[in-house]
C-alpha cells in the first residue's frame, strides 16, 4: 500500500476496520513498529523484556505510534471512483488514545521525527482532531522509565486556498510528568511557520534527570541535588529557507543547587533568562549562598564556544571559612592555609571572556575578616 511504502523499514498493522454510513470509516488497533538498532539497545539500566517491544534478528522492535480508534468522518462520492481516486468526501479525521514513543537515535535526531512528513493519501481533511495521545520521551530506547507527556487535545485545522496550497492551524493543549499546564500554537503560511508556546508549573528534580538520555545524565552525574520549579514561552518562527527567529524565555521562580564544587548548596534561586539567536542573556537573579545573598546577571553572545561573554556577580555577607579551600587551586590553598582569612565580606565581581580568555575584576569588602598568620599564630 502507499502507507507502507511512505513508512518502508516499518511495520505496520491494523487491528480492524470498517464502514458506518452513520459516520464513515473507522479502523481500530493501528501500530507502526521501528527497530532499535543493537547498539542503541545495549543499556544497563534496560528491561529485560520492555512491554513495547520484541527482539528480534538484527535488534529490538517496539512500538512507535499506536492508535486505538481512528475514524474517518466521510460521505461516499462515487464520481471520484472516476478519476481513480477514494471515493469519499472527507469532513473530519478522529484520532482517539494516542501512544507515542521517541528517543534520540545515534545522530541526535528526535526517532519520531523520520515519520515526517506525514504520508499524502488523498485531499487534506478540513479538521483533524487527536485526543487523549500519550508521548514517552525515553532518555534510552529500551528503559521502561520515560518521561510522559499527555496532551489532551490536538486540534488541526487546514484551510484550502485557491492557489491549491494549504494553511494550516495547529493548536495543543496539555501537561506532563514535568509540567502543568502546556499550550502551543502552530501556524504555516506557505513558505512560512510560526510558533507560539506556554509552559507552567515546570518542576525539574533528580528523578527527572535519571530519565534523560545517558550522555546528559553523565554530564549532572556529579550533582548532589537539582531542583527548579518555573515556567516558560517561546516563540519563534521562519520564512523557507531562512534561519529560525526566536525567542525564549525561562523564569525560574524557585531552584537548589548542590555541587561538589560549591561550598554550600545554592537556594532560593530566582531569575530570568532569554534565548535569542543573538544568544543568551540572564537578567537580574538571585540565590542564597549560606547566609550570603548572590546577585547576578550577564550574557553570553554566541551558541559557539569560545564566545564573548560578560557575567556580574555581587554578594553580601558572603563566608569565608574552610569550607571554601577543598576546590581552591593547589597554589591558592597554600596561600589560604598560610593565612586562615575568617569572616564576612562583600564582593562586586564583573567577569569577561574574550578572545584572549577570562579577564575577572573584583572590589572586595572586608567586614570584620580574622587571619592567621602561620609565622604569627594569633588572629589578627
Amino acid at each position: 500500500s502507499d502507507l507502507r511504502k511512505h513508512y518502508a523499514g516499518y511495520e505496520i498493522s491494523v487491528g480492524r476496520g470498517h464502514y458506518d454510513p452513520k459516520m464513515g470509516l473507522r479502523f481500530d488497533d493501528i501500530r507502526i513498529l521501528g527497530m532499535i538498532p543493537p547498539e542503541l539497545s545495549a543499556n544497563p539500566e534496560q528491561t529485560a523484556n520492555p512491554p513495547a517491544s520484541r527482539t528480534i534478528a538484527g535488534g529490538k522492535e517496539r512500538d512507535i505510534i499506536h492508535i486505538h480508534h481512528l475514524t474517518v468522518m466521510a460521505d461516499i462520492d462515487p464520481e471520484k471512483l472516476l478519476h481513480r481516486s477514494l471515493p469519499l468526501d472527507t469532513h473530519a479525521i478522529i484520532l482517539d488514545g494516542v501512544t507515542a514513543h521517541t528517543w534520540v537515535d545515534q545522530n541526535g535526531e528526535l526517532s519520531l521525527a523520520k515519520l515526517w512528513p506525514l504520508p499524502k493519501l488523498g485531499p487534506e481533511a478540513p479538521k483533524m482532531l487527536v485526543r487523549n495521545t500519550r508521548v514517552n520521551f525515553h532518555g534510552d530506547p529500551d528503559t521502561e522509565r520515560p518521561l510522559q507527556f499527555d496532551l489532551d487535545e490536538i486540534m488541526i485545522n487546514n484551510i484550502q486556498q485557491r492557489d491549491g496550497t494549504v494553511d494550516r492551524l495547529i493548536q495543543v493543549s496539555g501537561h506532563s510528568m514535568i509540567t502543568d499546564e502546556l499550550k502551543a500554537k502552530i501556524m504555516t503560511q506557505g513558505g512560512k511557520i510560526a510558533v507560539q508556546s506556554e509552559i507552567n508549573g515546570i518542576q525539574v528534580d533528580r528523578s527527572t534527570l535519571d530519565r534523560l538520555p545517558s550522555s546528559v545524565r553523565g554530564i549532572l552525574n556529579d550533582f548532589k541535588e537539582l531542583n527548579c520549579q518555573g515556567h516558560l514561552t517561546l516563540s519563534a518562527s521562519k520564512q523557507n529557507s531562512e534561519p529560525w527567529n526566536f525567542d525564549i524565555r525561562t523564569t525560574v521562580d524557585d531552584g537548589r543547587i548542590d555541587h561538589p564544587m560549591l561550598p554550600k548548596p545554592l537556594s532560593d534561586i530566582r531569575g530570568v533568562f532569554t534565548m535569542t539567536p543573538k544568544g543568551v542573556q540572564l537578567e537580574a537573579s538571585q540565590a542564597s549562598l549560606g547566609a550570603a545573598i548572590l546577585r547576578f546577571n550577564g550574557e553570553i553572545e554566541s551558541y559557539q564556544w569560545p564566545a564573548k561573554a560578560e557575567m556580574n556577580v555581587s554578594a553580601r555577607g558572603f563566608l569565608l571559612d574552610h569550607s571554601l579551600t577543598s576546590n581552591l587551586p593547589e597554589e591558592a590553598r597554600t596561600i589560604w592555609n598560610r593565612l586562615l582569612p575568617h569572616g564576612q565580606i562583600d564582593f562586586d565581581a564583573k567577569i569577561v571572556h574574550d578572545d584572549q580568555g577570562w579577564e575577572p575584576t573584583a572590589s572586595i569588602t572586608c567586614k570584620g575578616v580574622d587571619v592567621r598568620y602561620e609565622r604569627f599564630p594569633y588572629p589578627v
